[in-house]
This record gives structure tokens, sequence and C-alpha cells, in this order.
């Protein structure tokens, strides 16, 4: 990514593994004060008929995190905010990849039964179905 930048004309400037560690702790903090926000502003629900699991499971993990590291997380906020104004006195803007990791990988045999299904005779067998499935659903 970065020669793809030096490329554009524009300066790259490397981000040392501490502003690094601050970010990953921030990332942290931010899911922590998301899922705690989720279970403030809607545990009401956590009860109610029509809720999916998933819903209430979200639910769980939010009270979790609020008697566990939501305050933790939100005292973190003041010296994650001065961190960012003082990187921003340096650097315009913080390039990341789009993907965080890389994409699963496809089974050779999966590829094949693909370009088997373009023709006629169209036909996976059931595994490999719920395989391209899962593989085209994402992460849960």
């Amino acid at each position: 990514m970065d020669e793809a930048l030096a490329k554009a004309q524009f300066q790259v400037v490397a981000l040392d593994d501490a502003f690094k560690a601050k970010w990953e702790q921030a990332q942290k903090d931010g899911t922590t004060v998301a899922a705690a926000g989720a279970w403030i502003s809607d545990r009401g629900y956590g009860n109610k008929l029509g809720v999916s699991a998933r819903t209430k499971s979200i639910l769980v993990v939010g009270a979790v995190a609020y008697t566990t590291t939501y305050r933790e997380a939100l005292a973190r906020r003041a010296k994650w905010q001065h961190t960012l104004r003082e990187v921003f006195k340096k650097v315009d803007f913080i390039a990341l990849p789009t993907l965080q990791t890389l994409p699963p990988k496809i089974p050779p045999s999966l590829k094949l039964d693909l370009l088997e299904s373009a023709g006629p005779g169209y036909r996976i067998c059931k595994t490999r179905r719920r395989i391209l499935r899962k593989i085209l659903r994402g992460p849960s």
C-alpha cells in the first residue's frame, strides 16, 4: 500500500509500533463501548418474544462489557484523542488496507465445481454448497 501511495505522489510517513499498539487498543475500546451502548440502549428487549438469539447474545456481550471493561475504555478515550491530535500534526490522513485479513481460501475441488457449474448439468454436492454459502456469507 505504501508503494501505491508513493507512486501517486503522496509522502508516506510510517507510524511506529507504539502508535499501532494504541490504535489496536482504541479498536478494542470502540468495540467495548459499542457493545455496552447496545446493552444500555436496548437491554429491555433481551427477554421479549420475537427477538432473535443473535440479538440476545449481543445484549449479553454488551452487559458483560458494561460491567467489566466499559469504564476503562471510556477513561482511555481522552488519551487516544490526544494521540490522534499529535499524529495529525504530522500527517494529513492515515491509510489502512481495505481488507484487515486475507479472505478464506477456496479449496481446489470447490474451484473445479464452480467452473463445472457454469456449463450444462449444474450440480454441486450438498457439502460443497454449504462450504460455498459459508464463504459467500463471510464471517459470522
